[in-house]
């Protein structure tokens, strides 16, 4: 199974995505076929209308076949700006401590913050600490910080396909 989004294309330059691989499974997989998902389920109704109107600007000649569900509700969107990373990362953590503060019912676990960058989401997870909140960071390079988690990946790596080149090198 393949789930995505090929209009999710902006990960291609952050974390080396393939869209085509989506686009083009059915093609490289025999029995296996698409089925279009119109509806997000996941975000408010206005992230959706955001999300579709900067895919119009990425693909013109197609526009986003996603719409939103009424259910979800309109959710809060801010858009600002920082001087500096430092700025940025200051102005994150002092927003969630800040909602976390007025809205009871939220945990600090159920807040989620998207970084593309370790060293920002690092940093953000700290500021909340040092601010009293429980935070943790999920990036993938953390399982393999340790020599001897890299050097087993690399094995395991070779184990299912001996051919791999980056695995070969290492």
């Amino acid at each position: 199974t393949v789930i995505g989004d090929e209009d999710q294309s902006i990960y291609t330059i952050l974390r080396h995505a393939r869209p085509e691989g989506i686009v083009q499974f059915h093609q490289t997989h025999s029995n296996t076929y698409d089925v279009p998902l119109y509806y997000c389920i996941r975000c408010p109704t206005q992230v959706v209308h955001m999300a579709n109107s900067l895919i119009l600007h990425n693909h013109p000649q197609r526009p986003s076949t996603i719409k939103p569900v009424a259910q979800n509700g309109p959710g809060e969107v801010y858009i600002v700006q920082h001087n500096s990373i430092q700025d940025e990362i200051t102005c994150v953590a002092t927003f969630i401590d800040w909602y976390l503060g007025n809205h009871a019912g939220v945990k600090p676990g159920e807040v989620l913050v998207l970084s593309t960058r370790r060293f920002i989401g690092y940093a953000i997870r700290d500021e909340l600490v040092r601010l009293g909140h429980a935070a943790q960071s999920f990036f993938t390079e953390e399982c393999l910080e340790k020599l001897s988690a890299r050097e087993g990946y690399c094995l395991l790596t070779l184990l299912v396909r001996p051919d791999d080149r980056p695995a070969l090198r290492t």
